[in-house]
C-alpha cells in the first residue's frame, strides 16, 4: 500500500465525524493592523465608491440612461486567510476552495454589458465617459506605500524565530495526522488546487456562481490544519510578529504615513459633500 492511499484512507475514515457548528478559532478581521489605520475604511471605502456612482448616474441621465442599483454589502474582503486557514468554519465550508463565491459584493459597473450603450457612455469620450471623469474627480492618491510596508513587515515577521519555532510545530502535527505539507500557508493551496484543477476541467454555469465544494478528503485536511495552526500557536505567534513588524514601520515612516492619510481625508471629504441629499 503506497503512502498516498495511506494518507487518503485516513482521512476518509475521519470524515464520518457527526457534523456540528465550528465556531472560529481566530477572527483576523478583528486585529488591529497598525498600517490600516492609514487606509481606507470599509466606511468610507462605500462612501467614496457611492458618491463615483451619483456622479456617474447624473452624468448618464442627462445622456438619456441611468444604471442598475448600487449594491450594498461588504467592500472588503476579510482576512481570514492572512497565514493560511485560520477559521474552522471556513475549512468545513471551503476546505482550500480558491473558487468559493467572493466576499466583496459584484461591483455596479461589472452588471453593465459591454457591448451596450450605456457601457460606451461610461466608458468612452475624450474625458474616459461619465465613469471616467467620476474617477478622476474622487481619486486616491497616487502615492501609496502600504503595500510595500505590509509586504516588509510580512516577510519580516515570517523569519522571526517565534514564528519559524510555531510552523515548525505545525508541520510535526500535520504529519501526525499524514499530512506532507511544507509551508503553512502555500502549500496547503498549491496541493489542492492542482488536485481542483485537474478534477474541474469544464465549469458548469451553477459552478461559477457558487463555487466548488470541497470533497471530503480537502474538508477534513483543511480542518486537520486549522487544528494544528492553533495547537502550535503559529497563528498568533505570526499575527503578533505581523502586528508589532507593522508598528516599528509605522514609526519609522509616519511623515509618508500621515501624508496618505490626511490625503484620503480630503478625499472622503470631497465624496460626502459630493453626494446629493
Amino acid at each position: 500500500m503506497t503512502r498516498l492511499t495511506v494518507i487518503v484512507l485516513l482521512l476518509l475514515g475521519l470524515c464520518g465525524e457527526k457534523q456540528r457548528a465550528l465556531p472560529d478559532d481566530m477572527d483576523l478581521d478583528a486585529v488591529a493592523y497598525p498600517l490600516n489605520a492609514f487606509d481606507l475604511t470599509e466606511h468610507e471605502m462605500v462612501v467614496v465608491a457611492r458618491a463615483k456612482y451619483l456622479m456617474a448616474q447624473r452624468c448618464v441621465r442627462q445622456l438619456g440612461a441611468d444604471l442598475p442599483p448600487f449594491p450594498t454589502g461588504r467592500m472588503r474582503a476579510p482576512q481570514d486567510d492572512r497565514y493560511g486557514l485560520a477559521s474552522r468554519r471556513t475549512a468545513w465550508e471551503w476546505g482550500y476552495s480558491l473558487d468559493k463565491p467572493p466576499v466583496r459584493v459584484i461591483p455596479w459597473e461589472l452588471q453593465i454589458d459591454p457591448r451596450s450603450r450605456l457601457h460606451a457612455l461610461l466608458t468612452e469620450g475624450p474625458d474616459g465617459g461619465c465613469l471616467g471623469s467620476a474617477n478622476r474627480a474622487l481619486a486616491e492618491p497616487t502615492t501609496n506605500p502600504l503595500p510595500r510596508l505590509d509586504d516588509e513587515a510580512w516577510r519580516a515577521s515570517r523569519d522571526t524565530p517565534e514564528v519559524r519555532q510555531a510552523a515548525q510545530a505545525w508541520h510535526r502535527c500535520t504529519a501526525r495526522a499524514g499530512l506532507d505539507y511544507d509551508d503553512p500557508v502555500e502549500a496547503p493551496y498549491y496541493h489542492w488546487g492542482e488536485k481542483r484543477i485537474a478534477a474541474h476541467r469544464t465549469l458548469t454555469e451553477q459552478d461559477r456562481r457558487n463555487g466548488l465544494r470541497p470533497s471530503p478528503v480537502e474538508r477534513r485536511a483543511a480542518l486537520v490544519d486549522v487544528r494544528c495552526k492553533v495547537e502550535s500557536g503559529f497563528l498568533r505567534a505570526w499575527t503578533e510578529a505581523d502586528v508589532a513588524a507593522q508598528r516599528e514601520l509605522v514609526g519609522r515612516h509616519l511623515g509618508e504615513l500621515t501624508a496618505r492619510r490626511r490625503a484620503l481625508d480630503a478625499l472622503v471629504l470631497a465624496a460626502d459633500r459630493g453626494m446629493p441629499g
